[in-house]
């Protein structure tokens, strides 16, 4: 069932639409490093993409997919705190899509080892992307 609901929103995703531009990783950085109304904005988008990865995470891996566990409870701030470090770093493409920055950032923060602590995050990101 649930590689059958992926494949209907990868679908979807394929149909051209007029819509609004996708969020860059600059505009999400601007969200993460705004006011507190822009923090809450930059909070649900990156709890989307967390739980985003749960549910890619939860069903049979794809080729090309980022996988990641991201701890259902990790704070809003640790989550804000990993996407900022990564969208500062000078390497980092900001115009591309915040969502594949943000698999991006939180699959080399957060590796599928549900018994492991996530204190480390920030530090794995680092060296992930170095």
């Amino acid at each position: 069932m649930k590689i059958a609901a992926v494949a209907f929103v990868l679908a979807l995703a394929s149909v051209p639409a007029k819509a609004e531009p996708a969020l860059t990783g600059a505009a999400l950085l601007g969200l993460c490093e705004g006011g507190s109304i822009q923090q809450a904005q930059c909070d649900g988008y990156l709890r989307g993409v967390s739980n985003t990865l749960d549910f890619i995470g939860s069903g049979v891996p794809a080729a090309g997919i980022a996988q990641g566990c991201v701890p259902q409870d990790a704070p809003a701030l640790k989550l804000r705190s990993i996407m900022i470090k990564m969208l500062h770093r000078p390497e980092i493409h900001k115009s591309a899509p915040a969502a594949s920055l943000a698999m991006t950032a939180f699959s080399a923060a957060f590796r599928c080892n549900p018994s492991g602590p996530y204190r480390d995050a920030e530090e794995r990101l680092g060296r992930a992307i170095r």
